[in-house]
């Protein structure tokens, strides 16, 4: 069975988009880790390909900058490498694995694949070298169970920001972040 062949395009020049369980999850393995300078929020261009998707699992937060509301979706910030590449904060391009791969963002935990309109599951229109095989029905299985589980993560990040962007006003990034990290019941 074909599966992931560590290629790392998944890992550069586009968005990871993030919820609030991911930053719980980061935060709780990797305490040290300054949380606020890994994460961003970003608009998606209005002629993105897969906007009708972000704007279905990710709803847009809103927080104060510098006196302005800002409203976008939240992200990890990307680094750019010796080749001028955006990549992902948490990939090693030396053993072109993920720094924290046991704590993954869902997104990254379910790419690239995605669940059709009747349940099956599908290639996602990916940045891999080729399409993983699904002959193997056990594996097939596992992800869509993934998905699903990524589906109900979904709706509760939708409902966490929801309860934010009812009080965000005035509110800044610090304390953005402690009602993620308080906030843990969605």
């Amino acid at each position: 069975m074909n599966e992931c062949r560590r290629c790392g395009n998944c890992c550069k020049n586009q968005s990871v988009l993030i919820t609030f369980r991911d930053i719980r999850e980061i935060h709780e393995y990797y305490p040290d880790l300054n949380i606020l300078n890994i994460i961003t929020i970003f608009e998606v261009p209005r002629d993105h390909k897969y906007l009708t998707c972000i704007n279905q699992n990710y709803p847009k937060i809103r927080i104060m900058e510098h006196n302005q509301m800002v409203q976008g979706f939240l992200g990890l910030k990307f680094v750019i490498n010796k080749e001028g590449n955006l990549i992902c904060p948490f990939y090693n391009e030396t053993t072109s694995l993920c720094n924290i791969h046991l704590h993954k963002p869902l997104i990254c935990r379910v790419y690239p694949h995605r669940l059709d309109d009747s349940g099956d599951v599908v290639w996602n229109d990916a940045k891999c070298i080729e399409p993983w095989n699904f002959s193997n029905k056990l594996k097939t299985k596992e992800i869509r169970f993934e998905l699903r589980c990524a589906k109900e993560s979904y709706a509760i990040f939708s409902r966490e920001v929801e309860k934010w962007n009812k009080i965000y006003e005035k509110k800044n990034h610090d304390e953005f972040l402690k009602f993620i990290l308080e906030d843990k019941n969605g």
